[in-house]
């Protein structure tokens, strides 16, 4: 799918600790989102109003309004 395109960028997180995330669940202020490549848009144009962030080996897509995850893809 378009989502094993995405960037494999790793999350720091405070401390070191391991958080788990939830759909439904709002990402601290400090985790920096993530735009989609352009040519990626092409195959899925939905995606335009996302960003996403890769952590715990998954790619959580966010709504960058709310910062609230909505969708989690696992490896």
């Amino acid at each position: 799918t378009a989502y094993k395109r995405v960037g494999r960028e790793r999350v720091v997180t405070l401390r070191g600790e391991v958080v788990e995330y939830q759909v439904g669940t709002r990402l601290p202020q400090q985790v920096e989102l993530r735009a989609f490549d352009e040519d990626l848009y092409a195959q899925a144009p939905d995606l335009r109003r996302y960003r996403y962030v890769y952590v715990n080996d998954q790619v959580l897509l966010v709504d960058p309004a709310t910062s609230e995850v909505i969708e989690i893809i696992s490896d």
